[in-house]
């Protein structure tokens, strides 16, 4: 089971075109932009596989839905591709309103990874680089996180639906 939250669009769950505008955006040139994007593809390929996908659950912030860092016509992209990824059995989609009181969100996003065999670990993402975190109490710590946020969150249908809203929305503005 891998956990995600993510107070902007999770990378695993991005079309390639979002993830080059966000990354040529912050200073990466076109080869640097294409090479980290074909890496992020292969993560997401990992869910569709046949053979035992990966279980994912992300939680997104509505400020990243509402607010992206990309053009309108790659957002609209990217709202129609997480309603197809909602589909699938082994994704779940939950949303985080943001008229929310304090929740572990604010704190930041984190990956919580959980394995079949092996301890969960939790990965840190930051601007410029990343960190895994494999202390069983601190993980403790983001597994209970990551609990109060998926009771927090709207459930699958209504964030499907929350979803499908704004880029409705987003498409009779273009």
């Amino acid at each position: 089971m891998q956990f995600q939250l993510k107070l902007r669009f999770r990378r695993k769950l991005r079309q390639g075109s979002g993830s080059q505008a966000i990354i040529l955006g912050a200073g990466a040139t076109r080869g640097e932009a294409e090479q980290r994007v074909n890496y992020r593809l292969g993560r997401r390929d990992v869910l569709t596989r046949s053979r035992n996908p990966v279980k994912f659950c992300a939680i997104i912030g509505e400020h990243a839905l509402r607010h992206p860092p990309c053009d309108d016509t790659v957002m609209l992209d990217q709202l129609r591709q997480l309603e197809k990824w909602a589909e699938l059995a082994n994704v779940s989609i939950q949303v985080l309103p943001v008229n929310r009181t304090y929740s572990p969100a604010l704190e930041g996003p984190f990956v919580l990874i959980e394995f079949d065999r092996t301890k969960p670990v939790v990965q840190l993402e930051h601007y410029r680089s990343s960190t895994t975190i494999t202390d069983a109490r601190d993980v403790g710590d983001y597994q209970a996180a990551a609990d109060v946020l998926r009771c927090a969150a709207m459930d699958t249908d209504a964030s499907a639906a929350f979803i499908a809203e704004i880029a409705d929305r987003m498409e009779q503005e273009q």
